[in-house]
């Protein structure tokens, strides 16, 4: 905003304006000077303490990531069993059979049809990958749940004339004496006495379960 001045309120002449502006100046840069030797006058007597060095920040190192096991899964869409479970185990891209006897758990705890029990196509592809993969013996052990009898839910299934087509066992969880089955005691367990487990997948040196 410009402010008019009645000429008695004006300074008397232009050189006494410059000449006090110009000392003006020269006071301010002596106060500046003399204002910049006092903090290190301070920091001699230990008023005032130095300053710290500037931080660098550095990024830390990426901790170590302990190793763990890693699961791969298969996911495939398709309304053809059969060759669902050759696409699925394909892209699994691993061989963990290969010269192995497997013991296969499927799912039967009814004679319903899937998914109430495993479907006889999708077991029958499976059994079949397994041979090709180079697996030496398959045993199938299963138990059924409340209702039928497992041999009865096989039977409906049509699982004994599967097997002999097949060319695979059939271990009857259901009927085992006590010789098939093994006391497990694991450690930080809740069962506190342990449980029982089937032989047959104690001692399987490959389990596939469906």
């Amino acid at each position: 905003m410009f402010r008019h001045e009645r000429p008695e309120q004006r300074p008397q002449g232009r050189p006494i304006e410059r000449r006090e502006f110009l000392r003006g100046i020269t006071l301010m840069g002596m106060l500046a000077f003399l204002f910049s030797l006092v903090p290190s006058c301070l920091r001699r007597a230990g008023s005032i303490p130095e300053p710290a060095p500037p931080t660098t920040v550095t990024e830390s190192p990426t901790p170590a990531i302990e190793e763990t096991a890693i699961t791969k899964i298969s996911l495939v869409r398709t309304q053809d069993r059969t060759e669902g479970v050759h696409r699925a185990i394909a892209l699994l891209e691993s061989n963990p059979v290969w010269g192995k006897a497997v013991a296969l758990k499927p799912n039967f705890n009814t004679a319903d049809p899937a998914p109430g029990s495993t479907h006889n196509d999708t077991l029958r592809a499976l059994v079949l990958t397994l041979q090709e993969r180079g697996s030496t013996h398959i045993t199938l052990a299963e138990r059924s749940g409340p209702g039928d009898t497992t041999r009865q839910v096989m039977e409906k299934k049509g699982i004994f004339g599967l097997a002999e087509e097949l060319g695979f066992d059939i271990i009857n969880l259901e009927e085992l004496d006590p010789e098939g089955w093994i006391h497990l005691h694991p450690k930080d367990s809740h069962w506190k006495n342990g449980f029982h487990f089937p032989r047959a997948y104690v001692e399987a040196e490959s389990i596939v379960q469906t």
